[in-house]
């Protein structure tokens, strides 16, 4: 089985942005993750399989309730500078639902507002890639001292993500065609 990662949208971005929201957070993306933002941002994912092209593709996320999301690379364009890319925007609204949000960063979602980012916390040379129910995900000062008690804060964010692969090429190869 021949399986190609395809995008459905193209659209240049330069590398001089990239390395803007690398320093700004301090991190270096994936090689394979920037060659495909170079080209790709605001994409989402298709794929072709043995010369058949799928357009509606997601991948499984392990104990998830939803079971499945797509996948929409985030976007580097706001109407300003670099704190109105929504990229960073993504970063800053789920700063608060994050164990550790200087080494937990977003790069796709899954058009339902549910986010895909990059965990640093391991390895800063290859991430390994979490999500994150907005639905389900719990800030800080939202819980009770008998909460507290039971957990510390950090294990209680922990909550908040679920993993789904170990580096961005092992996501990449997770994506599968939707079952019709």
């Amino acid at each position: 089985m021949k399986k190609k990662v395809l995008w459905d949208w193209n659209e240049e971005l330069s590398n001089e942005k990239i390395i803007e929201l690398e320093k700004l957070w301090n991190i270096k993306f994936p090689k394979e993750y920037r060659e495909i933002i170079k080209a790709h941002h605001r994409a989402s994912v298709e794929l072709e399989i043995d010369g058949i092209r799928y357009i509606h593709c997601g991948i499984d996320i392990p104990k998830w309730h939803g079971g499945r999301a797509g996948v929409r690379l985030l976007d580097y364009k706001g109407y300003a500078g670099i704190e109105t890319w929504s990229i960073v925007w993504s970063h800053e609204a789920f700063k608060e639902c994050l164990p550790d949000p200087e080494k937990i960063f977003p790069f796709a979602d899954d058009g339902g507002g549910n986010y895909y980012f990059f965990d640093y916390r391991d390895d800063d040379k290859e991430p390994s890639i979490v999500f994150i129910d907005h639905e389900e995900s719990i800030e800080a000062d939202e819980l009770d001292e008998d909460e507290l008690e039971e957990r510390t804060v950090a294990e209680w964010l922990e909550f908040n993500l679920y993993r789904v692969a170990d580096s961005f090429s092992e996501f990449l190869d997770k994506i599968t065609p939707d079952e019709d």
